[in-house]
């Protein structure tokens, strides 16, 4: 007995092993399960035994069932209305007054789960004691509880698009199977719906493993690596291993499937996964073709942030951007257009362009940036293109007209001297510098020198004096340098058109000089004359007859020495004796050194 009591609970305790066995795989439905319902693709069935065990999700019974007590040896059917009517089955027994039990749930809007807590989705339910059991035009009434009720229930209206399953149960507990028979029914229910690409599990940067489901369950046979692609960010992936959890343990169909993605998803942002059917024809169990389509995700990573850009200026080369990071695992590097990652976030010294920046987080997730810098607005380049130097010595009359070309218009003038426009006026000699800037501050500046011609010289070269008073026989000839020749000359009071003047009296003479730009000059000359030559008149001479008179007169002006003619115009000495017998007027005529002669003296 000790023995028997030993083995018993040794028995036992392997019981309670393989049960939390059991439940760790009761994630993966079974055909028992309603996740793992088997969907109807023809007017009957026929199971040859019946299935013993509740699944991996026992006890999928809610609030109002009929099932006592709850799912028990128990089968999932499924289907979705195609044509409305009447929905009717049969359940046979291939044992006779063997006791099948069911229940029918509408999960249009609903999931297996909701059974548990929401009995409104029970539409109807048989548990009467009678193995030949269903929904008939004979039956009664929508729910039949255990003992001798009404084997039948009533016909069910369906719509098209609502979506059903149906658990059966053997309350018995035979190893008896069954026939299901759909035929009765007026609506359509057999499985049409093509399956197609449902969701995607969340995924997080750098994983290499992608999770996806179906909208039913799919043939495992009917699955290939090459029925799938993946794009996105960074270009093509390569899928391989695409398996199911039933699928890798021998299972044949199954909803969810993994698959290993190379190289990891590193980047953040939208991926598209595709169902290409390029190696082999995906379907359902009732034999639906899954058609090509794609499903979007979205891979969380980090964010690379733009935070401002400058837009390049100028000439160029001075463009910035300004970045940040987000989400991810800090610290953040970056990295634009291939450079090295940094830490530093800013690059300055940019051109026009469109740059590729790549944010990095410490878990070397990755976001890219497509950053466009505009042409920039162009270099200024300051010219002169005109001016004008001073006229005239000692003038402020010049002028400089500034212009710009490149940048963005309208233009600024800012000039050394104060001045404000393109054109500035009444320069005085000296050098001038302008900056201009355009609507951006863009600047180039400029600067040219103005002169002014040399002062107006005069030289003398030679001067002749008048000699003889009275006369015009001066002469001057002047040299003139300065100004900005040709020379143009006018003499006052007068003296002709040239440097040169001649046969002038005595007196001033102004020499008035213009140079080509009407700039003027002058200079005053005076030509000198002697003193007229005069004799003094020494008085009367009263003498006898027939004896000397001495005739001596005084000289003035001219140029001494003097010589006198006495009447018959010879020079005679001075004084002059003459031996006048009766009285004799006697004319006397000086002349000076430079031939000059004085008025006659008698």
């Amino acid at each position: 007995m000790i023995v028997s009591t030993y083995s018993k609970s040794f028995f036992l305790i392997f019981l309670i092993f393989v049960c939390c066995s059991y439940k760790v795989l009761a994630q993966i439905p079974t055909g028992q399960d309603c996740l793992g319902a088997a969907p109807v693709c023809q007017s009957t069935y026929n199971t040859a035994s019946s299935t013993p065990g509740t699944g991996n999700y026992p006890n999928e019974q809610g609030p109002g069932t009929c099932l006592s007590p709850g799912e028990y040896n128990s089968s999932w059917f499924t289907f979705n209305i195609s044509v409305a009517g009447t929905f009717a089955f049969t359940i046979t027994p291939t044992i006779p007054n063997t006791d099948y039990d069911w229940a029918l749930y509408n999960l249009t809007n609903a999931s297996c789960a909701d059974i548990l807590t929401n009995g409104s989705l029970m539409v109807s339910c048989n548990s009467s004691q009678f193995g030949y059991t269903g929904i008939s035009s004979t039956g009664v009434g929508n729910w039949n509880g255990p003992g001798f009720t009404n084997a039948f229930n009533s016909l069910i209206n369906v719509n098209v698009g609502e979506t059903y399953v149906l658990n059966i149960n053997n309350w018995s507990g035979t190893n008896g199977g069954y026939n299901l028979d759909f035929g009765t029914s007026v609506a359509s229910i057999f499985d049409s719906i093509k399956p197609k690409l449902d969701s995607i599990v969340p995924v997080i940067c750098n994983e290499n493993i992608l999770t996806f489901s179906f909208s039913e369950k799919i043939l495992c046979s009917s699955v290939q690596d090459d029925d799938f692609s993946l794009s996105g960010p960074g270009g093509t992936y390569t899928l391989s291993s695409v398996t199911g959890p039933a699928c890798s343990v021998g299972g044949n169909e199954e909803s969810i499937f993994s698959c290993t993605v190379f190289p990891s998803l590193t980047l953040g942002g939208t991926y598209y996964l595709h169902l290409t059917n390029n190696a082999s024809t995906v379907n359902d169990p009732c034999g639906n073709l899954a058609d090509t389509m794609s499903l979007p995700f979205y891979v969380s990573s980090v964010v690379a942030m733009l935070d401002s850009v400058v837009q390049p200026t100028c000439g160029g080369n001075n463009g910035l951007i300004y970045l940040s990071a987000s989400v991810g695992t800090s610290p953040y590097l970056f990295s634009i257009n291939g450079s090295p990652y940094q830490p530093d976030s800013m690059y300055t010294g940019l051109d026009s362009g469109t740059y590729l920046i790549i944010v990095k987080d410490s878990f070397a997730c990755e976001d890219t940036l497509n950053v466009t810098l505009l042409p920039a607005t162009g270099a200024v380049s300051a010219s002169i293109p005109s001016y004008s130097n001073i006229s005239c010595y000692d003038f402020c009359d010049g002028w400089i007209n500034a212009t710009a070309s490149g940048g963005i218009p309208p233009y600024s003038y800012t000039w050394a001297n104060g001045g404000s426009s393109s054109l500035v006026t009444d320069l005085c000699p000296g050098t001038y510098m302008v900056l201009i800037e355009d609507s951006y501050n863009c600047a180039d500046s400029i600067s040219t020198t103005l002169t002014e011609p040399p002062d107006v010289h005069f030289d003398v070269l030679a001067l002749k004096n008048v000699i003889c008073q009275g006369y015009k026989e001066g002469e001057v000839s002047l040299s003139v340098s300065g100004g900005t020749p040709p020379y143009t000359y006018i003499w006052t009071p007068y003296g002709g058109g040239n440097n040169n003047a001649v046969q002038l009296g005595a007196g001033t003479y102004t020499l008035t000089v213009y140079d080509i730009h009407q700039c003027y000059y002058d200079t005053s000359i005076t030509i000198s004359e002697p003193p007229a030559v005069t004799i003094i008149y020494p008085g009367d001479t009263t003498i006898c007859s027939g004896t000397p008179a001495n005739l001596q007169v005084t000289t003035i002006g001219g140029f001494a020495p003097y010589t006198v003619s006495w009447d018959d115009g010879i020079p005679m000495s001075n004084p002059y004796i003459v031996f006048p017998e009766t009285d004799e007027v006697y004319t006397a005529l000086a002349f000076d050194d430079s031939g000059c002669y004085s008025k006659p003296v008698e």
